[in-house]
């Protein structure tokens, strides 16, 4: 194992640890030369997003996180997912296909949406992922720079709200 291998072990084991998702670490430590790009992954996000509005994006963000942590898929790769993001929307919606995701996930104006969702990210100071703010009378206000355990986002809530 190299020294990348070993730091993206340890990251994952610490989102393993956090999350309570068992990792795959013999399917995503089999890739040789993987780059692990999260912005084709965030545009999928995006293109769920215009195709359902209304939908709990938090289920579409775990049917993501399962195909690349569990199923060691290549979320990188638009081929997967299509696959993936098409059958997370079929089970919180109607039916979806493949080529519907596809068609709205090459998109140049998806594209730019997901660069758009970067830029505000940045210009309101996020510097880790997750990041949660709530909005308040008009401004966004940070409730958690990073991950935080359910308990510790419930009592900043309260103390914000």
């Amino acid at each position: 194992m190299d020294r990348i291998d070993a730091m993206w072990l340890y990251h994952w084991e610490r989102v393993e640890e956090a999350s309570g998702l068992a990792f795959n670490r013999e399917g995503l430590l089999a890739r040789t030369g993987f780059v692990y790009d999260t912005v084709p992954i965030c545009r999928a996000v995006v293109t769920a997003r215009i195709l359902r509005p209304q939908v709990d994006i938090l289920s579409v963000l775990r049917a993501f996180q399962h195909a690349f942590y569990v199923d060691a898929l290549d979320t990188t790769k638009g081929a997967v997912l299509v696959e993936v993001g098409s059958r997370a929307l079929e089970a919180v919606g109607r039916p979806m296909s493949a080529e519907e995701f596809l068609q709205i996930w090459k998109l140049r104006s998806t594209i730019e949406e997901a660069a758009a969702d970067f830029a505000t990210a940045r210009a309101i100071g996020v510097t880790s992922f997750p990041a949660l703010f709530i909005r308040k009378e008009g401004r966004l206000q940070l409730v958690s720079p990073g991950y935080a355990k359910v308990d510790e986002l419930d009592t900043r809530l309260k103390t914000q709200a």
